[in-house]
């Protein structure tokens, strides 16, 4: 079809079924083939003066590159297509690249700007009634919720996802991502138990629709699960076979995300020493891809294998620079662990007053959390049972 209709010149015709065979290689994880025809198209388009196909392509062109880790490509993109949609006004597209750009910020960590397109992406899907979409997006609000430790607002907004995805009763990667990540939310706020049921239904239907993408997902919360109850061995087993599936996909953040997990793991169980350089580049790789609160994380995991290494200059110039991007995001169960770290370098030193101001600060925190609504269990997570208690400890000591 695409020879017969450049032989007769039929440039629509082309330009259609180059879309077409661009969404089958996308489909069909072949992207750098789905790029090249969309490519194409939305030259074809752009003669022909087809809006809604310019906007169709940049839109698929802008997802690529952000499945792909090219963030700032991919706003540069789905910006283009969202432009052309506002002026077309079709709910379905507008709610489409608004998801989108919502999706890009966050993972770049602009959650102010992130949020606003999630709550204008909702507005949208509810005026055209698309109760798939309204799930996304709640889904997508929960995730920036969670990251900066609003565990109510989270659960309340996965709850809301959850809702609609039993009511419509879809299996998709959507419904991964809700069950799954209701299960993931109970599981960080100390309720590993309650979230269980969740964590496994969410990973058979990944399995079951046979999306490598959310089966590593899936993997990596029932590993998150075992973490929080301090199951360490068991966490580190989930998160190489979530890593051994996410290696068969394009996804690079589920891939590095993965590697980051069994870092982590390796950490708690005592191999500091040969983590260091690890998560050095590990940090390098997020910063790479743009994900900011990913390159954090694995800079305070970094600089907490340093302390235990004993490496402590390097630890405390860490912490520094690390904590100001915490506080920059919003990221607040990570200032908890920066600030307990910074007061263990302190108390190190025989600066104990230094070291009160940080233990302050991890109670104070932590405690805002567990006064959130259903995040009174939040201490029973092993990761921050123990940074709490050695807080509480350090004050008492100061006296």
């Amino acid at each position: 079809a695409l020879a017969l209709g450049r032989e007769i010149g039929d440039q629509a015709g082309v330009g259609s079924v180059l879309i077409d065979t661009g969404t089958f290689y996308h489909d069909h994880g072949k992207p750098a083939d789905a790029l090249q025809d969309y490519t194409q198209a939305l030259e074809i388009e752009r003669q022909l003066g087809d809006q809604s196909r310019q906007a169709l392509c940049l839109n698929n062109i802008g997802t690529i590159k952000s499945d792909q880790g090219q963030y700032q490509d991919a706003l540069t993109y789905l910006q283009q297509a969202y432009e052309i949609r506002q002026k077309l006004n079709v709910p379905e597209d507008l709610g489409e690249s608004l998801h989108n750009l919502a999706e890009v910020n966050t993972k770049l960590g602009q959650y102010d700007t992130a949020l606003s397109f999630y709550l204008k992406a909702i507005d949208t899907y509810r005026t055209a009634n698309d109760q798939h979409g309204v799930a996304m997006e709640s889904d997508g609000m929960a995730k920036i919720f969670a990251a900066q430790g609003r565990y109510g607002a989270a659960l309340s907004s996965m709850k809301d996802a959850v809702t609609i995805v039993r009511q419509t009763k879809e299996m998709t990667w959507l419904t991964v991502e809700a069950i799954g990540g209701w299960g993931d939310l109970l599981a960080r706020v100390g309720r590993a138990d309650a979230g269980r049921a969740s964590l496994n239904e969410a990973l058979g239907i990944a399995q079951q629709i046979k999306n490598d993408s959310s089966v590593a997902l899936a993997t990596n919360w029932i590993g998150d699960a075992a973490f929080y109850q301090g199951d360490y061995p068991n966490a580190r087993q989930q998160y190489q076979r979530a890593l051994d599936v996410a290696l068969k996909t394009p996804d690079q953040e589920t891939i590095l995300l993965s590697k980051v997990n069994v870092a982590k793991t390796d950490l708690a169980l005592g191999r500091a020493a040969a983590v260091i350089p690890v998560f050095k580049k590990l940090a390098q790789d997020a910063d790479a891809l743009g994900l900011k609160a990913l390159s954090a994380e694995c800079s305070v995991d970094q600089a907490q294998a340093e302390i235990a290494a004993k490496n402590n200059a390097a630890a405390g110039q860490e912490l520094g620079l690390t904590l100001a991007r915490a506080e920059n995001l919003g990221l607040r169960i990570l200032q908890a662990q920066v600030q307990y770290l910074q007061g263990s370098l302190a108390a190190r030193s025989g600066n104990h007053s230094e070291a009160a101001l940080h233990y302050r600060e991890v109670v104070r925190i932590l405690t805002e959390i567990g006064k959130e609504d259903n995040s009174a269990k939040i201490l029973d997570r092993a990761d921050l049972k123990s940074i709490y208690a050695g807080a509480e400890a350090g004050l008492q000591a100061s006296h």
